[in-house]
C-alpha cells in the first residue's frame, strides 16, 4: 500500500511540473477599478427664505453643497464572461420658504465632476489574448458631463492610456463648470435633477494556476489508482 501512495505522489509532482510549468504567476485576474463623482456647490450665503436640500443618492456634509460618488472594483479569474453595473441618481432642490418674491434674481453654482478619478489604470489583465477587461463610466447632470471607456483588447474613449496589460485615463480626470438658476417663487421648489452616475464592466479571466494544478494532480492520482487496481485484479 505504501508503494501505491508513493507512486501516486510522484505522479502528482510530475503532472504539476510538466503540464503546468508555463504558468508562473501566483494568480491571474482580469480586474476593473473605477471611481466617479460629482459635486454642486453655491459659494456665499443664501438669500433670506431660500434653502437647498440634497435629494436621492446625493449627500452634503458642507452647507449649500450636494454631491455623490460611486466606485466599482471587481475581478474575474474564470473563463466565463462576467458583467457588472452600478448606478446612482441624485440631485438638489431649491425652496423658497418665505413670501419674498425674488424676480430676476439667480444663483450661480459651481460644479466639479469626474467619470474616472483618480487616473491611471482602470482595467487590467495578466495574460493578453487570453483575458479581457473593459469598462465604461459616465457622470451626467446640470453643469456636469463626463464619459470614459476602455478595453484591454484595444480602443476606448478620449484620453485612454493603453498597453497590452492595462488601460485607463492618462492622468487624474476632473472638470469644473458653472450654471445659474433663477430663484423659485414664494412657497415653491425647483428640482435640479437628475444627476446620474453609471459604471459598467465586462471581464473574462482564466482559472487560477493553483486551481489548474490541483485539477491536473487529481487526474494524475486517479489514473495511477485505476492502473494499480487493474494490475492487482489481473495479478
Amino acid at each position: 500500500m505504501r508503494a501505491i501512495f508513493q507512486r501516486i505522489w510522484i505522479a502528482i509532482i510530475v503532472a504539476g511540473a510538466f503540464t503546468f510549468a508555463p504558468i508562473k504567476e501566483a494568480s491571474a485576474n482580469a480586474m476593473v477599478d473605477v471611481h466617479a463623482d460629482w459635486n454642486v456647490a453655491l459659494p456665499g450665503v443664501l438669500p433670506n427664505g431660500i434653502s437647498i436640500s440634497c435629494t436621492g443618492a446625493a449627500g452634503g456634509s458642507v452647507q449649500n453643497r450636494c454631491g455623490a460618488s460611486l466606485s466599482l472594483f471587481v475581478s474575474n479569474d474564470s473563463a466565463s464572461l462576467e458583467t457588472f453595473h452600478v448606478s446612482s441618481i441624485g440631485g438638489l432642490a431649491i425652496t423658497n420658504i418665505s413670501d419674498l418674491e425674488y424676480s430676476g434674481v439667480t444663483l450661480l453654482f459651481d460644479t466639479d465632476f469626474s467619470a474616472f478619478n483618480p487616473g491611471s489604470i482602470g482595467a487590467s489583465i495578466t495574460y493578453p489574448g487570453l483575458e479581457d477587461a473593459s469598462f465604461s463610466s459616465s457622470v451626467i447632470g446640470t453643469g456636469v458631463d463626463d464619459f470614459h471607456s476602455c478595453d484591454t483588447a484595444g480602443g476606448g474613449g478620449p484620453g485612454v492610456n493603453f498597453s497590452p496589460y492595462a488601460c485607463g485615463v492618462q492622468s487624474p480626470d476632473s472638470s469644473e463648470e458653472q450654471f445659474s438658476v433663477a430663484l423659485p417663487a414664494p412657497g415653491t421648489t425647483i428640482d435640479i435633477s437628475p444627476y446620474t452616475i453609471n459604471i459598467s464592466a465586462s471581464l473574462i479571466g482564466i482559472p487560477e494556476p493553483a486551481t489548474l494544478f490541483l485539477f491536473g494532480a487529481g487526474l494524475a492520482a486517479a489514473f495511477e489508482i485505476g492502473r494499480r487496481r487493474r494490475k492487482m485484479k489481473w495479478d
